[in-house]
């Protein structure tokens, strides 16, 4: 019994650790186009989560984001990690950012970017879009290695409720940076599923099979 225990407890300990390094992995299409050396990227702000849309490719499909429904966007949606895998120096990260309730902040710290979002008056659904620009000018973007890259992490710098810690999207550039998240993730993962073993285990064993009751001759 006493295994047992140690055993839920070491499971408790690693679900929020789970939780937090978890990366997303069926989201729409990740990779952005990029056009004339600039992606332009429409970011919807709502609690608690930032939903990014790539305007280049809607803008191929001829398609305007603007009069699209929810339901209608909801195959091109990324909610947590972009990725811009030809992105080079000299490039451009146009983003178009707008809100659908209260307000919050968009925030890329290697970019000097710090937008404050206009909350929407009613009764219109979004607030005034924000247009902001940034030119690519990492080195580590320089096409004499396509594994080099490197991560920027987009947060909201305003404060914006209860989930307001959490409100964050990553921008993979080029390769992307090393991430540890990932690997803590699995690790996490296969160490619940050896720990759920083991406690199986420990209860089959604990447990007595009982003979059965037969009859007796009278």
């Amino acid at each position: 019994m006493k295994n047992i225990k140690l055993f839920i407890l070491l499971f408790m300990i690693l679900l929020p650790i789970m939780a937090v390094t978890a990366p997303a992995h069926a989201e729409g299409n990740k990779v952005f186009e990029k056009k004339d050396g600039k992606f332009k990227i429409r970011i919807e702000a709502s609690q608690w989560v930032y939903r990014a849309y790539d305007l280049n490719r809607l803008e191929d499909e001829g398609k305007d984001i603007t009069t699209m429904t929810d339901a209608q966007k909801a195959p091109y949606v990324v909610e947590h990690r972009i990725e811009f895998p030809d992105a080079q120096v000299g490039d451009q990260l146009e983003f178009h950012l707008v809100t659908r309730d209260v307000q919050h902040g968009f925030s890329i710290n290697e970019l000097g970017i710090a937008q404050a979002l206009i909350r929407p008056v009613p009764p219109a659904e979004f607030g005034q879009e924000i247009t902001v620009k940034a030119t690519l000018k990492a080195p580590e973007l320089g096409d004499d290695n396509p594994n080099r890259g490197v991560t920027y992490s987009a947060f909201c710098h305003i404060f914006c409720g209860l989930g307001h810690p959490d409100m964050k999207i990553k921008l993979v550039l080029g390769g992307g940076a090393f991430e540890v998240g990932p690997i803590v993730f699995w690790a996490a993962f296969a160490l619940n599923g050896l720990i759920f073993a083991l406690t199986l285990r420990s209860i089959i064993t604990k447990i007595e099979v009982l003979p059965e009751n037969k009859p007796t001759a009278s």
